[in-house]
């Protein structure tokens, strides 16, 4: 077996943290955000101005762009305006 080959087998997975920026565009939590920000992402937290913070998941995302829409597990929220 190629020794890369068996490095890989042996490599731990690598947990990648990366920040980004965003605005609240509706009250019940989407947020429209960079999709190079959210790409390939498996867990999204978003953390808040006053420092709360939120699971989020993905609506959708635009390469052409670079936009996406994710959706903030809250309620409440107040919108950019």
């Amino acid at each position: 077996m190629p020794l890369a080959r068996q490095q890989r087998r042996g490599t731990p997975q690598r947990r990648a943290t990366s920040l980004g920026s965003g605005f609240i565009i509706d009250s019940a939590g989407y947020v429209v955000t960079n999709n190079h920000v959210i790409a390939g992402a498996q867990n999204i937290t978003v953390t808040l101005f006053d420092g709360e913070s939120y699971p989020a998941t993905v609506i959708g995302g635009d390469l052409s762009t670079d936009l996406a829409v994710i959706k903030l597990d809250a309620e409440g929220l107040r919108p950019a305006t």
